[in-house]
């Protein structure tokens, strides 16, 4: 077995939580996930994050919660 396929196999049985807001939650659902950063003039654009590009996830619903309420 390949390490990615055991970090894959890692994945598999496990529930990842995302904490955001009811309108971006909406968004999610019907879009999917987008990554976007938002300038000091308010423009946004598809990079960053505060731990840089990502989508930022955790097994832990309670941690999630501390993000947004959805």
């Amino acid at each position: 077995m390949s390490l990615n396929d055991e970090i894959s196999a890692a994945f598999e049985d496990r529930v990842f939580y995302h904490g955001t807001d009811l309108e971006a939650t909406e968004s999610i659902a019907r879009h999917g996930f987008s990554v976007w950063f938002t300038d000091e003039d308010g423009d946004r654009y598809p990079s960053g994050g505060h731990l840089g590009n990502g989508i930022y996830i955790t097994c832990n619903w309670r941690i999630a919660l501390i993000f947004g309420e959805a």
